[in-house]
């Protein structure tokens, strides 16, 4: 006959442990301490077996359909739960499967399936990606990793941050580099390579988010990369380029500068970089422990380089009498040219810019000219001049050949003749300006 709640409750411990058959394999076993145990009998392969199901309970008054399910995994059980799960039982002994190896399995399962939750939650998208930068900081100089955490922290963290970041879709990456928006309007005097910059912004972060994911399957918190189904569909806006100065207008620069006002240190910089061409911020940021008088020579650190590679600078007899001159305002230790306000920190980033616009080469209803474009205006007289090798004026530019970005990196390479290069440039400028001289005095 089989059991009813009542049987079982007033079931009494024995000295020694007894059973009660309830039907189809299903047995309550009663403990001599009057625990009862819920007890699954069968056979397979030939062998009868006995499986430890669970505990008998009766259901507390109120118990929720939450409580009910944890109660019931944890092998509690009430009379119908037991007879509900003889049934899966029994399935398994069909299927050649003990009770106790398909329990075995399913919490297994569950377990996994915890964990997927608990990595999900923390590998969220943000999580991975400041991990990424984390990683890889030490190969980048201080302001590419700003931008590049600030490219995620404006356009990417808000729309896909607290997703997990192997549920992240192609479709969900193209809406977020394809709607960008720039944050705030260009500030007055920026250098246009900075307006153009947003333009290029979703094709960099594409290309970031994808070493992103790259990361993430390395280390198993992704199994694809999205990106790659983007090939084509996030492209660059056409760039502003930057204005050259003419043979006319160097000189035209000169004088202006000769006649401004504002700070001396301002000037010396403007005709270092006429001089040198370097990129404005390696200019501004660098120190005078930098500079070797006796060698002529300017060797830049990696740190402070866009290609992590350290780049030597053949100073030309009129770049080492601008830094004398310098040297006499902010030398001989320190930096070049320290902030007015906090002499720890460089010259701001816009000061180039705001004297250029003071003097009518940069802004509104001028030819648009910023700091950046003294490395243009020198690159294309170079080249026309065709006096010296296009891969030596790379060189001194600090553009590394993509067939050495990974391999060994000369820094010396074409030496001499970047030294003539330098010093025939600085030349060119004297006569620019010997050459505007005579034609005002004729």
């Amino acid at each position: 006959m089989p059991l009813n709640d009542t049987q079982i409750r007033n079931a009494k411990p024995r000295d020694r442990a007894y059973r009660m058959t309830d039907g189809g394999g299903l047995q309550l076993e009663v403990r001599p301490t009057g625990n009862k145990f819920w007890r699954f009998r069968y056979r397979l392969d030939g062998r009868e077996n006995m499986f430890a199901a669970g505990q008998y309970v009766q259901a507390p008054n109120g118990e929720s359909a939450a409580m009910a399910a944890a109660r019931v995994a944890s092998g509690q059980l009430t009379l119908a739960e037991a007879r509900r799960q003889l049934l899966d039982w029994r399935a398994a002994v069909k299927l050649g499967k003990h009770p106790a190896a398909q329990r075995h399995e399913r919490r297994e399962e569950e377990i996994r399936q915890q964990t997927e939750i608990v990595r999900a939650r923390t590998n969220t998208f943000e999580a991975v990606a400041r991990a990424w930068i984390e990683a890889n900081k030490k190969g980048w100089t201080g302001s590419y990793t700003r931008q590049i955490e600030r490219a995620f922290e404006h356009h990417l963290y808000p729309v896909l941050g607290k997703r997990p970041i192997k549920d992240i879709t192609s479709p969900d990456l193209t809406g977020a580099l394809t709607n960008m928006k720039r944050l705030r309007p260009a500030k007055a005097g920026a250098d246009p390579a900075k307006k153009d910059s947003f333009k290029a912004l979703p094709v960099l972060l594409k290309q970031w988010t994808s070493a992103v994911f790259r990361h993430a399957i390395a280390e198993g918190l992704a199994e694809q990369d999205p990106t790659y189904a983007l090939k084509g569909r996030v492209k660059r806006e056409k760039a502003t380029n930057h204005s050259d100065l003419d043979p006319k207008q160097i000189p035209a620069l000169l004088t202006a500068l000769a006649h401004y006002g504002g700070n001396p240190k301002t000037v010396h910089a403007m005709r270092l970089l006429l001089l040198t061409f370097v990129r404005p911020g390696e200019l501004r940021q660098a120190s005078w422990n930098e500079f070797d008088f006796d060698k002529a020579t300017w060797v830049i650190p990696e740190e402070r380089m866009k290609m992590r590679k350290t780049h030597m600078v053949p100073l030309s007899k009129q770049a080492l009498a601008e830094l004398k001159g310098l040297r006499q305002l902010t030398g001989p230790e320190g930096l070049l040219f320290p902030n007015e306000r906090d002499p720890s920190r460089a010259m701001s980033a816009t000061t180039l810019n705001r004297c250029l616009e003071r003097l009518g080469f940069n802004g509104a209803d001028s030819m648009d000219f910023s700091s950046h474009g003294f490395r243009a205006t020198a690159s294309t007289m170079l080249n026309e001049s065709g006096k010296f090798r296009e891969d030596a004026i790379e060189r001194q530019l600090a553009h590394v050949p993509k067939n050495e970005v990974r391999s060994a990196y000369n820094r010396a390479k074409y030496w001499d003749e970047r030294v003539l290069m330098m010093q025939a440039w600085a030349d060119t400028i004297d006569a620019f300006v010997g050459a505007a001289d005579r034609r005002k005095g004729a």
